[in-house]
């Protein structure tokens, strides 16, 4: 009598090639849902950078001195002579 079983015989090839592709899948949705400029990705949520700071490597950094941001800024701006 033939052995029946629920398991299907997957050569080893083939199972490192299904997680690559699984792998890719899943990297190019995590582009697919990059944050809008001025804004970095908190728990999750895309979050707005506050006053005085712009997104530097996916962290909110302080703008240098003698510049600026608004809000939601993606870089700093020269502060005006004066």
């Amino acid at each position: 009598m033939p052995h029946s079983s629920s398991h299907l015989c997957i050569p080893p090839i083939m199972m490192k090639l299904m997680v690559a592709a699984f792998m890719l899948a899943a990297l190019q949705g995590a582009d697919a849902q990059a944050c809008s400029p001025g804004s970095v990705r908190q728990d999750g949520v895309c979050s707005p950078c506050p006053f005085n700071t712009y997104p530097n490597n996916g962290v909110c950094a302080d703008c240098p001195a003698g510049s600026t941001s608004t809000a939601g800024s993606a870089n700093c701006t020269v502060c005006p002579a004066g």
